[in-house]
């Protein structure tokens, strides 16, 4: 369960399930790449035995090792900001989430991108990162025709953008929120005069650019291409 427990009760939960091979794979990179930071940090040995999978003073223990050691390493922002990490809570998810996009599983990608976005709000993913995510939720809610919520979810990520122009979603997220605001009979003036400043700004043009399916569906490509 992670939750955020700086900023008071936490009501919006997030769950994760991971195996202890998980957890050895994200302590062993963080040890390979930031030893300063992981020499005195405990990491919890494998217990052997088919008897430890049932004893439950056994798996409460490892529970509260296993937490503390996340909570230790998450102090530090070279851990936060570190691939492995990132890749313990949430890529999986997310990689998944757009190949349900790509293949029009609607409900099951929408799932997995709000679990997703979730823990990158929580566990302080870079801000393009969420924005990117924002974006596919978008996409999807508007592939669902719930427009309501796919023009509260790019407001969101536009305000989150705030003047970072050249982030690769901004201009499509403006094309799509002027859309979205115009079904749905809303005020888009100012949306547009926006749209049109940071056309201007940029010198790019929405026409020439990938549209925000396009975006979300390209997110991961980089990776299957190299491996």
């Amino acid at each position: 369960m992670v939750l955020r427990t700086e900023m008071g009760i936490d009501k919006d939960k997030v769950s994760v399930e991971r195996r202890y091979s998980d957890f050895r794979a994200l302590y062993k990179s963080l040890k390979k790449d930031l030893p300063t930071i992981l020499k005195d940090i405990n990491f919890p040995k494998r217990v052997l035995g088919q008897k430890s999978n049932l004893d439950a003073e056994l798996i409460e223990s490892r529970r509260v090792e296993f937490q503390a050691f996340l909570q230790t390493i998450y102090q530090h922002y070279e851990v936060r900001q570190h691939p492995a990490f990132r890749e313990f809570f949430y890529l999986p998810g997310l990689r998944e989430a757009t190949d349900f996009l790509i293949g029009g599983e609607l409900k099951n990608s929408l799932e997995l991108l709000l679990n997703s976005l979730h823990l990158q709000v929580k566990l302080c993913d870079k801000v393009r990162e969420i924005i990117a995510t924002l974006a596919a939720v978008v996409v999807v809610l508007e592939a669902q025709d719930n427009l309501e919520d796919a023009e509260r979810y790019a407001m969101a990520a536009l305000d989150l953008a705030q003047d970072d122009y050249l982030c690769s979603y901004v201009i499509p997220l403006l094309d799509t929120a002027v859309k979205l605001r115009q079904k749905l009979q809303m005020d888009k003036k100012g949306i547009e005069n926006h749209l049109f400043r940071v056309q201007r700004m940029t010198g790019l043009d929405v026409d020439h650019m990938f549209s925000l399916r396009a975006l979300a569906a390209m997110r991961f490509q980089k990776e299957k291409t190299s491996s």
